[in-house]
């Protein structure tokens, strides 16, 4: 079984009808022992009619199967629904079937589970072999057919349709942006941007369009954040009557587009409206079709929880069945965090009572290497709480999975005697953790973001934001956002070079080409893949050679230590040609793809072609905290040599006072004075 994130994948979208499928799981997964189980957790939004839901299932069980004997039933949210027998066949099965619409909700868990019975000669076989296997594959999927509810004038209405994957993936939502907008104005935008992408996760991109693209009427849904004199003449009125204390927010439909208008008379209480618009809560619980926002409103966001301690799960895992069973859960580390000593999860579970205590036992995995047993008692059937610890020194990597795995031994040797186990949903996992500390994009956006939110980021951008440069923000702040957990840093956007107090005290991002950012030609010769003395090519460096054509056509992303600050970073995202810089952000606007990357330097050739490569030998962004941490990690080795030496002179001044009690040490006397 695996809990977490899934594939999605668009299917169709037009008026009359549409239709969202969602892969089960994004590779084949294989389930091993005579009872199996499969579960998939999918989302309908609360704005679907539903007209049909089909499940998509492929599959592969066994050769040896007794197909008489074995079988597979489907449930959702608890309720079976159907049953069936697979196909006396070696080869894939396909299976479509109908799922009662009424037993579809908002949140849903599609189980899928059974038995995989072996036989020899004619006669089932009880016993559990590797033999008894089930092969998902991971083009089977959830199919659904809806009509859509159009968003009423309400706030949380745009909102929930704004930010509906459906939405989302089809390429309905956008923020439009006038190109005459101030930077500041372009700040608003980001925060807003930032905040969406924040809830979108890994469900796709909303894109930064320019209000005078020719495609912006194919957007349905579309905020405009500006100043009262930036906003497009249709919408003039709104925000007329405002004072210099107030912003307001606003849906208003015109032509079958919904629109949602940020405005002010002045940037700060722009920007702190678009830090509205950045807080899920107060966006869903905004019902009204208009918002004024004064400069007594709170706009951050509640703290969160702790994610040091996660639940493995939100809802009960329940396992049926003699023999091997496995449930997997993916986990996730904190932002910006590594592993340290004295992790730990903690499992609360029970079990039934007729099974062979002697011979079952849990077991738990991280990322396929085991870390702990657990024998199973009568006693404790009911209410089984324990603990392992997770091994010093292993690392998590940024998303992981655990994997618990029950074997459950019969107490009788019969077909009817059904044991059964249940993962609750208070089991933790608790981890331990330290600041990562390195200048490298596995790191990346971490060196950008402190306390949850930006570090004071320094955006210099080319003197004219063209398709490409939005484009290219779009994909910046999608990959930000996606780990910046608070709306309240800051990011200062800059067209000509910040003075050296301003850089010193910022983390810098950079983008455009050197004919178009000041600041890109200057910073040449600390770049890895430096301009020709031209600006008219890259050249080769002594990680890779580069043919002048082709360098014309490659964009990069260089991660560096600040020359301004030794202890902050610089991104620096160039090409010859502006598209080029659009396609090197897009390597680091998700975290699947960020998921890929090693390294501080990134190249992208147009045909997709992807180079990773690092330059730095010591890639420690702080070099105290770096000591700090190896300290840390090693304090027990510190205290043995320390007790170490302290022995070891101990016993020196033992030998030296014996040596000299017994007159065999002169301490310097000559030989006469003996």
């Amino acid at each position: 079984m695996l809990y977490g994130p899934n594939n999605i994948v668009l299917a169709d979208n037009v008026a009359e009808h549409q239709s969202f499928s969602q892969n089960f799981n994004n590779s084949n997964s294989t389930i091993s022992g005579r009872s199996v189980h499969y579960d998939v957790f999918f989302t309908k939004m609360n704005y679907w009619n539903i007209d049909q839901g089909q499940i998509n299932f492929n599959f592969k069980i066994s050769q040896l199967t007794d197909n008489d004997v074995s079988d597979l039933t489907l449930s959702i949210n608890g309720v079976k629904f159907y049953s069936f027998r697979p196909d006396s066949t070696s080869d894939l099965q396909s299976k479509t079937i109908d799922i009662p619409t009424d037993l579809i909700q908002d949140s849903n868990h599609l189980q899928i589970s059974g038995q995989i019975m072996n036989q020899v000669d004619d006669q089932t076989i009880i016993a559990e072999t590797p033999a008894n296997w089930l092969t998902v594959y991971q083009d089977s999927n959830i199919n659904l057919n809806y009509s859509l509810t159009d968003a009423a004038e309400k706030i949380n209405e745009f909102y929930a349709h704004f930010t509906g994957m459906d939405t989302v993936l089809n390429q309905k939502s956008a923020i439009q942006i006038n190109p005459e907008l101030t930077d500041p104005e372009i700040e608003a935008n980001l925060y807003a941007l930032t905040g969406l992408d924040r809830i979108l996760s890994n469900k796709g991109k909303i894109p930064l369009i320019s209000s005078n693209d020719t495609s912006i009427d194919n957007y349905n849904y579309q905020i405009i954040i500006a100043k009262q004199d930036h906003l497009p003449k249709r919408f003039k009125n709104i925000g007329a009557n405002l004072d210099q204390d107030h912003a307001v927010i606003q849906t208003i439909i015109q032509q079958n587009i919904h629109y949602l208008i940020v405005t002010a008379k002045n940037q700060k209480q722009l920007i702190k409206a678009s830090r509205f618009i950045a807080n899920p809560e107060l966006m869903n619980e905004t019902q009204q079709a208009k918002k004024k926002i004064s400069t007594n409103t709170q706009t951050f966001i509640a703290t969160s929880q702790n994610k040091n301690i996660q639940n493995i799960t939100q809802t009960e895992t329940y396992l049926s069945g003699a023999g091997h069973h496995e449930a997997t859960y993916s986990l996730s580390m904190p932002v910006n965090q590594n592993n340290a000593n004295g992790s730990k999860i903690k499992l609360h579970t029970k079990y039934a009572k007729n099974i062979d205590f002697k011979n079952s036992l849990i077991s738990v995995e991280i990322d396929d290497k085991k870390i702990g047993s657990h024998q199973l008692t009568a006693q404790k059937a009911d209410d089984d709480t324990f603990e392992v610890k997770i091994p010093n020194g292993q690392s998590l990597s940024r998303n992981f999975n655990l994997k618990v795995t029950f074997d459950l031994v019969n107490k009788y040797s019969s077909l009817n005697s059904t044991p059964w186990a249940v993962i609750e949903p208070q089991s933790t996992i608790s981890i331990k953790s330290e600041p990562m500390n390195n200048l490298l994009f596995d790191n990346y956006p971490s060196t950008f973001i402190k306390n949850k939110t930006f570090d004071n980021i320094a955006l210099i951008r080319p003197k004219k934001i063209n398709s490409f440069y939005l484009d290219t923000l779009a994909s910046l702040f999608y990959g930000i956002g996606n780990y910046a957990e608070q709306n309240t840093g800051n990011i200062t956007i800059y067209q000509k070079t910040p003075n050296k107090s301003q850089l010193a005290n910022s983390s810098i991002i950079a983008f455009g080409t050197p004919n178009d950012n000041e600041f890109i030609k200057k910073a040449n010769n600390d770049l890895y893949f430096k301009f020709d003395h031209n600006f008219q090519n890259i050249i080769s460096n002594e990680k890779m050679s580069l043919e002048t054509k082709y360098s014309q056509t490659i964009g990069t992303a260089q991660l560096l230590r600040s020359p301004y600050n030794q202890k902050r970073s610089l991104l620096i995202l160039t090409a010859i040609h502006d598209s080029d810089v659009a396609m090197a952000a897009n390597q680091i606007s998700s975290q699947d793809s960020l998921a890929q990357i090693h390294g501080d330097a990134i190249v992208i050739d147009q045909n997709n072609h992807k180079q990773t490569y690092r330059f730095k030998k010591d890639t420690a962004a702080d070099a105290r905290l770096d000591l700090d941490l190896k300290l840390k990690r090693n304090h027990k080795l510190i205290v043995y040599i320390l007790i170490f030496i302290f022995i070891l002179i101990s016993l020196i001044g033992s030998a030296i006072m014996i040596l000299h009690k017994n007159g065999k040490l002169t301490l310097g006397r000559n030989s006469d004075e003996r």
